[in-house]
């Protein structure tokens, strides 16, 4: 059960980290001939990098922990299993989910820990 909240929390945080930066990239549109390269370039980098930077900081909006995690019950501890409080741990563990993303995915399938989890020895349950 904990393993499929996890992944329900992690399934909400996407759409919400990502929807912005699809409609972004609707309104943004590269316009050829009507701007230089380098101006549609930036408009069609721009709305991932919006959704890549809402997704590492996406645990440090609701006193620590996501918006999928607040409808899930479920809150991030360190190693002492306690609530992670450090804001650095929490950015530096989503950049590395979001550039290893099918790794974290298979490693939340099988092991309930993400390759952030595992790496910065946090993991993720309801309140302890």
């Amino acid at each position: 059960m904990k393993k499929i909240k996890r992944i329900l929390a992690d399934f909400i945080d996407f759409w919400l980290c990502f929807i912005p930066g699809f409609f972004l990239s609707i309104l943004l549109q590269p316009k050829p001939y009507v701007y230089a390269d380098i101006i549609n370039i930036f408009f069609a980098i721009f709305p991932f990098v919006v959704s890549a930077t809402l997704w590492v900081y996406k645990d440090t909006i609701l006193k620590n922990r996501s918006i999928g995690k607040k409808i899930m019950g479920l809150y991030i501890y360190d190693c002492n299993n306690e609530i992670l409080q450090d804001k650095n741990i929490l950015i530096q563990r989503n950049f590395y989910m979001l550039w290893l993303c099918p790794l974290s995915c298979f490693l939340i399938v099988t092991c309930n820990q993400s390759a952030g989890d595992q790496k910065y020895h946090t993991f993720v349950s309801p309140r302890i």
